[in-house]
């Protein structure tokens, strides 16, 4: 089996028939590389964007959209959400009429000058704020403002976050983006710029060392041999960074078509390691989901988007891997209250159980996540926004909280304000599998705070670092967090997954089955033998309206086996009978490879 990424190639001999397609794709102009995870029926990865009209020399704006698209765009800023979402902006930009009027004052990474930074505070991101406003009005103004903040970033003013900052960044991780935000506003900004500057910036940007005592931080490096692989959370911000500034200045006058080119099949190599490695098939990451959201929030996922509408090639509606790295939050939130939760594994300084939308690295999931996921999959998308993260339409932000205004930039673009939300279990599985990394969701519905998910990982594939050596079940429901046992690292050996959310999944030693049928009596059974089952202690958890989480275990057949149930009621008796388990009324039986509910 084979993919195929773009990379000039023919053959001349007379091939077997069976390699004939792989040789027709390459004289495309198209190279084989192996397929992809996910047991996914052969098709051209990336797919060619439909109706695509290649991009001329100094032909801007190319990124997120297109002069084509400017009239509708124009038409949704008269929308009420429209004039919300650019209100936002303003804000974010410190007004919108005039430059910002706080700066960041450290001089160099990591110094930390500034505590605390209201919004409207100079960003390097202010530039493609103030470049919307210019395409969408044509007032020379606002391109004008966009020249301030970049020639400010070039003289050596940082971020609002000093990690971030044209002449000092504070490595790879964070040159990527700071090089993508001046590619943004070149991009947005470049038809109000006099042609000098124009180029000068071009070249700038081709030419990027980022910080001079790290060579990791130059474009060329970034885009040919990032530092580091791609299951660390610094992978994803280095390639779509070197992504974003390729496709935005590539072709332009006073550039290097030929440097650029290889540049970009840099790129494209890169970001398809990015998430075939270091995400999996279903948007788990190596790391753990907190690093990857750095990893992905930064600047990958706008890179994905940039590529179908600049650069011509769509890695999102041919292959499951580039929308899962959004939709897997789809899975996995449960609101708690008012506030959006999400099913995390070790919680730390990389984020929080609770969805955090703050600062450059983790932020814009939705409104960049629109961008790439396919027409199909946003109804759903837009149901979890709308009913577990902003559920007051009075207090709705559009995915903007995040203090940098390109967030606002591009939930304008990407925000699907005519689409009606459809509850994801009308567009997507309930039960999913991840096969790079063996990581398995079990959830039952999408309503409210009583939801039930059941999540295992079997920790497979790469590993770079830092890993653990066992991962427990992960049962939230009723508004109750538990744990049942746990697997180690472990290859799959039996998955079984049903339309309601329930199903199994077995590795060697240890073995799982889910059950929302209710046939026992309870909303939820969640049921692991082997060794996983080993250490399990009796226990119950309370949550509000007398839901209550039980743990115990029974041994049947010679074999123990750790019982969960979740219910709001009295718990079902939980006893064996030979070598069925049963549950209230229900039994299982465990037949050395898998456990299957019965009647």
């Amino acid at each position: 089996m084979f993919t195929l990424l773009k990379r000039p190639a023919v053959s001349r001999k007379p091939l077997p028939l069976g390699l004939r397609a792989i040789t027709l794709a390459a004289a495309l102009g198209f190279a084989v590389v192996p397929a992809l995870a996910g047991g996914q029926a052969e098709r051209l990865w990336p797919a060619p964007t439909r109706d695509w009209k290649p991009v001329q020399p100094g032909e801007h704006p190319r990124l997120f959209f297109r002069k084509t698209d400017l009239s509708d765009l124009k038409k949704r800023a008269e929308t009420p959400d429209g004039k919300q979402i650019l209100a936002r902006l303003k804000v974010l930009l410190g007004g919108g009429e005039a430059m910002p009027t706080v700066y960041n004052q450290s001089k160099k990474a990591y110094e930390g000058k500034l505590k605390r930074a209201p919004l409207g505070t100079y960003t390097l991101w202010h530039g493609p704020g103030f470049g919307l406003l210019y395409q969408l009005t044509g007032e020379k103004k606002y391109a004008d403002l966009g020249r301030q903040c970049v020639e400010k970033a070039f003289a050596g003013q940082v971020d609002r976050d000093d990690r971030y900052s044209w002449t000092a960044p504070g490595g790879a991780l964070r040159a990527g983006p700071s090089l993508a935000a001046i590619a943004m506003a070149y991009d947005l900004c470049h038809d109000g710029w006099e042609p000098e500057f124009r180029q000068k910036v071009a070249v700038a940007i081709q030419n990027y060392e980022g910080n001079p005592k790290d060579t990791a931080t130059s474009l060329a490096r970034m885009a040919l041999k990032p530092k580091h692989h791609p299951g660390s959370n610094h992978w994803g911000p280095q390639v779509g960074g070197a992504g974003l500034a390729v496709l935005a200045i590539k072709g332009d006058p006073g550039t290097d078509d030929g440097l650029l080119g290889k540049y970009l099949e840099g790129v494209e190599k890169n970001a398809v390691r990015a998430v075939t490695q270091g995400f999996g098939d279903r948007g788990f990451f190596a790391e753990y989901q907190g690093p990857g959201q750095i990893n992905s929030d930064t600047a990958l996922v706008p890179f994905f988007q940039a590529m179908k509408i600049a650069g011509g090639k769509d890695y999102i509606s041919s292959r499951p891997n580039v929308p899962w790295i959004t939709l897997l939050r789809v899975m996995e939130m449960i609101p708690r209250g008012d506030k959006p939760y999400y099913a995390l594994r070790h919680p730390s300084s990389y984020g929080t159980e609770f969805f955090q939308r703050e600062g450059l690295s983790r932020g814009g999931q939705f409104a960049q996540g629109f961008g790439t996921v396919t027409e199909e999959q946003k109804p759903a998308l837009l149901w979890v926004y709308n009913h577990f993260v902003e559920p007051n339409p009075k207090e709705r932000t559009f995915d903007t909280v995040s203090p940098y205004p390109h967030r606002a930039v591009l939930a304008f673009v990407n925000w699907p304000l005519t689409l009606p939300e459809k509850n994801p279990v009308e567009v997507l599985p309930r039960v999913v599998e991840d096969k790079v990394f063996g990581y398995y969701l079990f959830r039952n519905r999408w309503k409210d705070a009583n939801d039930i998910l059941v999540s295992a990982y079997l920790l497979h594939g790469p590993r770079p670092y830092k890993a653990y050596n066992s991962e427990p079940v992960l049962v939230w429901g009723l508004g109750i967090q538990a744990t049942l046992g746990q697997f180690t690292k472990s290859e799959t050996t039996a998955f079984e997954r049903r339309p309601d959310g329930s199903g199994a999944v077995s590795s060697k030693d240890t073995f799982l089955v889910v059950d929302y049928s209710g046939k026992s009596g309870a909303a939820a059974v969640v049921i692991l033998t082997g060794q996983g089952a080993s250490r399990v202690k009796v226990t119950e958890k309370r949550g509000a309206n007398g839901a209550t989480a039980r743990t115990t275990t029974v041994v049947a057949g010679g074999q123990t086996f750790a019982v969960l149930t979740l219910q709001t009621g009295a718990a079902p008796e939980v006893r064996s009978e030979g070598k069925r388990v049963l549950v209230g009324p229900q039994s299982f039986r465990f037949d050395g490879k898998k456990i299957t509910a019965g009647q």
